[in-house]
């Protein structure tokens, strides 16, 4: 498995765990239904059941990952080429909100894996910052790119 795969398995999982659950009822609400129509959402009758998902309403979300394969030219050392890999990872979270990773290559002094990783309820949205962020490497004259591969997760049940 790619290891940026399974970085996009990894956040998938900590966004169904995290984000999906509504935190518990307060003491001063005596029913469950007042607390669903104080939060809007719906009541647990409403709520879809897959396997696994312990009664919790169930929305899209589409997990996409970039593999990206670079080579840098003008890295004389490890030094040089993590100054630039830093540079396309941090930028990267910062500016796009995505995952980000040097996942290969870590001993080479001018080849670097990067992989990255985005999660979104629209598909979609998911491409289009991946498409910016693919742009984005593209767009550094001392990187030139090798490979570029996307994999989705397919969450399925």
């Amino acid at each position: 498995m790619h290891v940026a795969v399974h970085v996009a398995m990894h956040i998938a999982m900590h966004v169904r765990r995290h984000v999906a659950s509504p935190p518990p009822p307060p003491p001063s609400l005596t029913s469950a239904s007042q607390y669903h129509r104080r939060f809007d959402m719906p009541a647990a009758s409403a709520m879809a059941r897959t396997p696994g998902s312990l009664g919790r309403a169930v929305s899209p979300m589409h997990v996409a990952a970039l593999e990206m394969e670079i080579h840098i030219g003008a890295s004389g050392s490890l030094k040089a080429k993590r100054s630039v890999v830093r540079h396309l990872v941090e930028v990267a979270r910062r500016r796009f909100g995505v995952s980000a990773s040097e996942v290969a290559h870590h001993d080479l002094w001018q080849r670097a894996g990067l992989g990255f990783s985005f999660v979104a309820p629209d598909a979609g949205h998911v491409e289009e910052v991946l498409d910016r962020v693919e742009r984005f490497v593209w767009s550094h004259p001392e990187v030139t790119v090798i490979s570029s591969v996307r994999h989705w997760l397919d969450l399925d049940p």
